[in-house]
């Protein structure tokens, strides 16, 4: 599995995304940041762990953006995005995020559209229980995929 920050990150450069002014993030802070992940469905483990991961803001496009690249959590391994369009400073938003999540022989990967995320000054928290829809892993059609991510930015 190829990490997060090449296919998230390259292309939010290349649109200017993580470009601009205005906030503590606004370059894109990249480097040794705080994630507390915690899955009950289809994979089961909760912990923290010191990822590396990037934080940004653009005043010009009005994101947020986090990425979190794969790490060891309780025996099991998460990464993750989001992208807070219409960002105006902390607050609650809704967004997609993807998530990548696996323990043992059980993986998940993909999109989660409509998440409620909440920003703060220092990062962000998300929620999420969804049905797997099965494109990429069949088996997992219909299984509930349950779990939450809260982290903190790099400083």
């Amino acid at each position: 599995m190829k990490k997060l920050s090449t296919l998230v990150v390259a292309p939010l450069i290349a649109l200017g995304l993580m470009a601009g002014a205005g906030t503590a993030h606004a370059a894109g802070t990249t480097g040794t940041g705080s994630v507390t992940a915690s899955f009950t469905s289809p994979v089961t483990f909760s912990g923290t762990a010191s990822p590396k991961m990037t934080c940004s803001t653009s005043a010009r496009a009005h994101t947020y953006t986090v990425v979190i690249d794969k790490v060891g959590v309780d025996g099991g391994k998460v990464a993750g995005s989001a992208t807070i369009r219409n960002y105006t400073g902390p607050g609650d938003y809704t967004a997609t995020v993807t998530l990548a999540a696996s323990k043992g022989k059980t993986a998940v990967a993909g999109a989660v559209k409509n998440v409620p995320v909440t920003i703060t000054s220092t990062g962000g928290t998300f929620s999420f229980s969804k049905s797997a829809s099965g494109t990429y892993v069949p088996k997992l059609q219909g299984k509930l995929v349950t779990g939450s991510i809260a982290w903190t930015c790099p400083v």
